[in-house]
C-alpha cells in the first residue's frame, strides 16, 4: 500500500468526522427553529383562547341584557340556557388551548429527535469515513 493512499484514507475518515460535525450543527440549528415554532404556536393558541373567552363573556353579557330588556325575567330555564352557553364557550376555549399545546409538543418532539441526530452525526460521519478508509485499504492490499 502506498503511503499517500493510506494518508488519503485517514483524511477521508477525518473528513467524515468533520462533515458529521457540520451536519450536527445544522441539525441543532433546525431543532432551535422547531422549538421556536412550538413556542409561537403555543403563544398564538393562548391568544386565541383569550380572545374566545372575551367574546364569550361579551355574548353572555348581551344575552343577559336581552333577557332583561324583554321582560321575561330570569327563570330557571333562562339561567340553565345561559349556564350551558357559558360552559360550551369555556370548552371551546379549552379545546383551542389544548390544540396549541399539542402543536407545541409536536414541534418539541421533532426538535428533540433532531438534537439526538445532531449528537450522533459526528460519530456517524467518522464511522462512515473509517469504513471508506478500510474499504480503500482492502482494495490496495488486494492489488
Amino acid at each position: 500500500m502506498e503511503p499517500t493512499a493510506a494518508l488519503g484514507d485517514n483524511f477521508g475518515a477525518l473528513g467524515g468526522f468533520i462533515g458529521g460535525l457540520a451536519q450536527g450543527s445544522l441539525l441543532r440549528s433546525q431543532a432551535k427553529g422547531l422549538q421556536a415554532q412550538g413556542m409561537l404556536a403555543s403563544a398564538q393558541s393562548n391568544e386565541r383562547e383569550e380572545q374566545m373567552r372575551r367574546e364569550s363573556r361579551q355574548q353572555l353579557g348581551e344575552q343577559v341584557a336581552d333577557i332583561a330588556q324583554s321582560g321575561i325575567g330570569f327563570t330557571a330555564t333562562t339561567r340553565d340556557t345561559m349556564d350551558q352557553s357559558a360552559a360550551n364557550a369555556s370548552l371551546d376555549a379549552l379545546n383551542v388551548r389544548y390544540q396549541g399545546l399539542a402543536q407545541r409538543l409536536d414541534y418539541e418532539n421533532k426538535a428533540t429527535q433532531l438534537r439526538h441526530k445532531a449528537a450522533a452525526a459526528p460519530f456517524v460521519g467518522a464511522i462512515t469515513g473509517a469504513a471508506k478508509a478500510l474499504s480503500h485499504m482492502g482494495g490496495y492490499m488486494g492489488s
